[in-house]
């Protein structure tokens, strides 16, 4: 009986989760295989600053977007003529987190010595990301995924070529990033190109489109923020407390969890109009759906613990062996955060309530506690740990969540039938 529910969930998923899955495995082997190409080059300590670097540019893209990634999406979803003034606001807002992004590492480096390229550098790359993403979004939003995901796809792909080139030139990590951010900016004219060959496109900025757009990207954004932060300040405390190489040991199991990731984020990703749209029995197919996240990554976290140790050996090296106590500990985090996805997705499609942010900010504050705890004498594996317990914070905090608000709508909707039909409720 539990095996034909779980066929019956992953039937209910469909196509669109299919055509997701493919394309993020793809995504993955480039990943993997430019994780692999960096190790290799730079060596656990460059690979540490490069990984730093990255993690900088990804803050960008991030933070940067300021939730507009998701709204783009959502209106053009909703009013397709606002394609071009939404595209146009995206290159402005691109141009704008460049330019405070950068003098933000001015000011943080100080006057009396200039900021290192690698910085600016991570900079550029995170603003090209971010324009590629508002783009991408947009595409989403009209429902053109084949276009979506083939960009998605070369994007990711063609950086493979552009760190093999950049390491023939040159192995320093500034080129490394030199080549990616190139790459970027090509598949940014592409997906400029896709989403525009057949209508005309002005850079006139629209600011009453971006007020429509401004109180779902709050939201979104705020999410992020505190999400992302999750994810990722302890490699900013692992810097500071055990260096760039402990970083490099981290970095190779933060790849294979994005690896374990990529399954319950399509699922995710496809089911969340779908629960928009269910107005009865919404809580108990999220639950469905999340039984089925839990047990697939229970699988998955299994087969990554037996082979990460051959893994990590022929594909990084044994300069990288430090790095498997790491992964162990950050596999509970990943089966956390997948199903803790499926529940965020419910929570969402109601309205994402306020108290949508209580797990999230619980989850933050236990990472730091248990961060600045553990990192100092456990270093990367500290910081794994750490990440591992904050995400089984986020996935209690949003189950508790979530329970409340299908009692709070299961209640008032047993009051509007007494209203309607005095006496005719149980």
């Amino acid at each position: 009986m539990g095996l034909l529910v779980w066929l019956k969930s992953l039937g209910a998923v469909g196509g669109e989760a299919l055509l997701t899955v493919v394309t993020r495995l793809v995504i993955l082997v480039a990943g993997l295989a430019t994780a692999i190409l960096t190790a290799r080059i730079l060596g656990p300590e460059g690979r540490g600053l490069y990984f730093y670097a990255l993690t900088v540019a990804a803050l960008v893209s991030q933070f940067g977007s300021l939730g507009f990634a998701s709204s783009n999406t959502y209106v053009v979803a909703r009013e397709p003529g606002y394609l071009g003034p939404l595209a146009a606001n995206s290159v402005w807002l691109s141009l704008l987190v460049f330019v405070v992004a950068a003098l933000i590492v001015v000011v943080t480096v100080g006057p009396e010595q200039g900021p290192s390229l690698l910085m600016l550098l991570a900079v550029l790359l995170g603003t090209t990301s971010l324009f590629f993403m508002l783009f991408s979004n947009l595409l989403v939003g009209m429902q053109r995924l084949v276009a979506f995901n083939l960009l998605q796809l070369g994007s990711n792909l063609s950086v493979v070529p552009a760190i093999l080139l950049a390491a023939w030139l040159s192995g320093a990590p500034e080129m490394l990033l030199a080549g990616s951010i190139i790459a970027n900016l090509a598949f940014c004219v592409i997906a400029g190109v896709v989403l525009f060959r057949r209508q005309g496109f002005s850079l006139r900025p629209r600011p009453d489109v971006f007020r429509l757009s401004l109180n779902y990207s709050f939201r979104a954004f705020l999410i992020t923020l505190i999400g992302y932060g999750v994810a990722r300040a302890n490699v900013f405390i692992l810097e500071a407390a055990a260096g760039h190489a402990e970083i490099g040991y981290y970095s190779v199991a933060v790849q294979i969890g994005d690896a374990l990731a990529i399954l319950p984020a399509s699922i995710a990703l496809v089911v969340f109009p779908r629960l928009i749209r269910q107005q009865e029995g919404r809580f108990g197919e999220m639950v469905r759906l999340a039984r089925l996240v839990a047990g697939l990554g229970l699988l998955a976290a299994i087969v990554a613990a037996v082979l990460a140790d051959p893994f990590v050996r022929i594909a990084f090296g044994a300069d990288f062996v430090p790095s498997l106590p790491v992964v162990y500990a950050m596999l509970p985090g990943s089966l956390f955060l997948g199903t803790a996805s499926i529940v965020s997705q419910y929570m969402a499609a109601s309205g994402m309530p306020w108290r949508t942010f209580v797990p999230w900010i619980a989850s933050a504050a236990a990472l730091v506690g248990a961060a600045w705890y553990l990192i100092p004498t456990h270093r990367a594996v500290g910081a794994a740990g750490a990440l591992s317990l904050s995400y089984a914070v986020l996935l209690l905090g949003m189950i508790l969540a979530a329970m409340s608000l299908d009692r709070q709508e299961r209640l008032a909707k047993a009051a509007a039938a007494e209203a309607i039909h005095p006496g005719a409720s149980p």
